[in-house]
């Protein structure tokens, strides 16, 4: 399922490239981004660091609570299922297990839709237990998970210009990041205190992406 685009206003994109031009470090970066064809992925991270995406974050966690919901509930039918062997019982763990996995993946991506895909992409050669995987979806995009912060869009933005063969540093995200808002003025030590913060599982996030455009 693919999430309606955030729409950025024309005044704040002329505001920031304003400021983009006032600071060298920002026009460097940016003119390497807009050279590798990811200038409008990343005009919808810098909008949504500057607070331009709360409806997204909220479509995040209302994913996150549905699979997490279903989980929960899939859980419980396998623990009934291991004390009563009638195949009701079983057949209903099955099936709860495949409504579970069936689930939004928040966000999603090309590669990742459903809960159990993220299952597919992360496995190694033993497959998750779905008590596993309800953690480390609540850590990922959970209330409470990196992603209620705006510095999450600079998280994404760095992975998203990585996958595309541009690096930016923590100078460089922190100069298109103050463009893109001048009132909050983001200092690097505070920037790399949350990057340091994100759990393991939002890799994951960084590597799969939600849905931007491809260059």
């Amino acid at each position: 399922m693919e999430a309606e685009q955030t729409e950025i206003p024309e005044k704040w994109i002329e505001r920031f490239k304003s400021d983009v031009r006032d600071n060298p470090v920002a026009r460097n970066a940016w003119k390497q981004l807009e050279a590798a064809g990811l200038r409008e992925g990343a005009l919808l991270l810098l909008y949504g660091y500057a607070g331009g995406s709360a409806i997204d974050v909220k479509r995040v966690h209302k994913s996150c609570r549905e699979a997490d919901r279903r989980i929960k509930a899939a859980l419980r039918a396998t623990e009934i299922a291991k004390t009563k062997p009638e195949d009701l019982f079983q057949r209903r763990a099955t099936e709860k297990r495949a409504f579970a996995l069936n689930s939004d993946f928040p966000p999603p991506s090309d590669d990742i839709q459903t809960v159990g895909d993220m299952i597919l992409a992360g496995a190694t050669e033993r497959e998750p237990s779905l008590s596993v995987v309800r953690k480390s979806l609540i850590k990922s995009a959970g209330k409470r998970s990196p992603i209620t912060s705006c510095m999450y869009f600079l998280f994404l933005l760095q992975g998203y210009s990585r996958k595309n063969g541009v690096q930016l540093g923590y100078k460089r995200l922190l100069a298109l990041a103050n463009s893109a808002d001048d009132q909050r003025q983001l200092d690097e030590s505070t920037l790399a205190r949350f990057f340091k913060r994100i759990p393991k599982q939002s890799e994951i996030l960084r590597v799969t992406l939600p849905k931007l455009p491809t260059p």
